[in-house]
This record gives C-alpha cells, structure tokens and sequence, in this order.
C-alpha cells in the first residue's frame, strides 16, 4: 500500500519504456484520483518536452545514473520540491549488440555503469529516506516500493548481449540481496521486472556503437550475426509488448496491491525463454549432481 501522497521517481524518461511509464501514471485513475505525484528524470530535459511541463504534481529532472553528483542533486531537488520518496522505479539502460570478445571496453564499462552501478547508487541514496518514510508513524501501513526494470537476459545468456545480461544478472543478484536484508526489517518492497522484448527505440539505439558489430572476426553466419538480424527484423517485433502495455501493468501493479513478486515476468516470449533457460538449469543439476 502506498501513501495517498505517494512520490514515484522514474529514470530515464525520455523514450522507451521511462517515458511510457511516466504517461502510463500521469494518465492513470490511480494519479487522477489521489494525490499521487511524479519525478520524471532524464539525462537532458529537453528529453522530457513529451510530458506536462506546468503540473503541479510533475517535477522534471535532469538525471544521469552515471554521475554520483547528478544522482545526489536530483534526490535533493525530489525531497526540496515533494519531501519524500515513495516508489523508486530504476528503468535507465543501455546497449550495444556486439560479441563479448570484441566489444570496446569503454562501451562495455559504460552498460554496466548505467546498467548496473547507476541504480546502485541511486537506491542506496534513496534507501534511508524510505526507511524513514516506512517506519514514520503517520505512514502506518504504507510500504515504499524499489522496482528495477531488468530483462529476460537477467536469467539467461544470449549471444551478442553479454554485458547487458552481465548487467541485468548483476542487479538482479545485488536486488535480491537487498531483499534479504531489508524483508524481515523493513517494510520495503523490491520487484523486478524481466522484461521481454518491447516495441521501441531499443534496438535502433543498441546497433550505434561507433565499430564494426562483428568485429571483424563473427561471419555473417554466425549466431552473434544471426541475433543481431533476428532482433532486428521487425516481423520478429509484433509478438513483443508494447511500452504502453508494460507500463500500463505495471503501474497498476505498482499502485495496487500492497504483495507483489519479487520478479514479475512480462511478455510471452521472456516467460517462454526463462522456463527454459531454468529447466535446462533444473536438468543440468540433476544430471550432475553427486
């Protein structure tokens, strides 16, 4: 349960999936009827020109999740403008198809500071504010929420994504002990959110890296070559989720109800390729095991 006043910040905003989840509220019941308020950051608010720029429930912040100043400079303009945080939604990322082998360094280390690092920091800012918030007594009953958007890469491997999914399972590791260390303590709620694929810019931005994808040594035939044509081709795109519809579910989830999952598997084809990716995982155990 959230508090009627409840302050969501979201990263990110400025397309995909941020921006969609900043409508998906804004347009909802749940905003129209409450007095529910959003933080809508991105890297440059000339990103956030899409939403309400005069609403006196919308705060529009400048945001990069890889600067620690800009990280502590948007929570205390968020605390200044509203006093509190209640729902922490870290849906910024980046990608690069390119082959682990090949992948400038510098990119690879950039995904994982966005990626990974970036919602680490923010959240270990936020942290104290909701345990505060949580334990206030005025807030009786109400629980603050930490969602992170992840991917069906945070439970499996796939080829010409590694470090996105090296991103993706080490924020689902660090969340998950998070969640151990918080659940019996405190009435703070994480979630993930596997993601499947999703109808936006995702993968237009994920092919300008600047260098050869291939690297020069993956053949056109290859799986590397045969991924990154496969996710972009846009007949294999009308089986995936659109923003809206994954933004739609899970601000209703989000506002909802007060138990949540801890990892909420959106769209048919991350459901299909995580049941196999962990049968595959429960049969390679049993084999082995002595």
């Amino acid at each position: 349960m959230l508090p009627n006043d409840a302050v969501w910040l979201i990263t990110g905003c400025s397309t995909g999936l941020g921006a969609a989840l900043a409508h998906a509220l804004v347009d909802s019941d749940l905003f129209a009827k409450s007095s529910h308020r959003l933080v809508a950051t991105a890297r440059s608010l000339s990103g956030l020109q899409h939403l309400p720029q005069d609403h006196p429930r919308v705060l529009l912040v400048s945001l990069d999740v890889t600067s620690p100043p800009s990280i502590t400079t948007a929570v205390e303009n968020t605390v200044r403008h509203f006093g509190h945080i209640d729902v922490l939604i870290n849906n910024a990322g980046i990608n690069t198809f390119a082959p682990a082998e090949t992948i400038p360094l510098a990119r690879a280390e950039e995904i994982m500071d966005t990626n990974f690092w970036g919602p680490v920091k923010l959240t270990r800012l936020v942290l104290p504010l909701m345990r505060a918030s949580s334990s206030a007594t005025t807030n009786e009953g109400c629980r603050p929420l930490i969602a992170t958007v992840s991917s069906m890469g945070g439970r499996l491997g796939a080829a010409a994504h590694a470090t996105y999914c090296a991103s993706k399972w080490a924020i689902e590791g660090w969340m998950e002990s998070l969640r151990a260390e918080l659940e019996d303590d405190w009435r703070i709620r994480l979630c993930l959110l596997e993601v499947g694929g999703v109808r936006t810019e995702y993968a237009v931005k994920s092919n300008t890296g600047g260098f050869d994808t291939l690297g020069g040594v993956y053949g056109p035939d290859s799986k590397v070559a045969k991924v990154v044509e496969y996710v972009n081709d846009p007949q294999h795109q009308h089986g995936w989720l659109s923003a809206e519809d994954v933004a739609g579910t899970a601000v209703k989830l989000f506002g909802g109800k007060d138990e949540l999952p801890f990892r909420m598997v959106l769209g048919k084809d991350a459901y299909a390729a995580i049941a196999a990716a962990d049968e595959e995982k429960r049969k390679e155990l049993q084999d082995w095991m002595e």
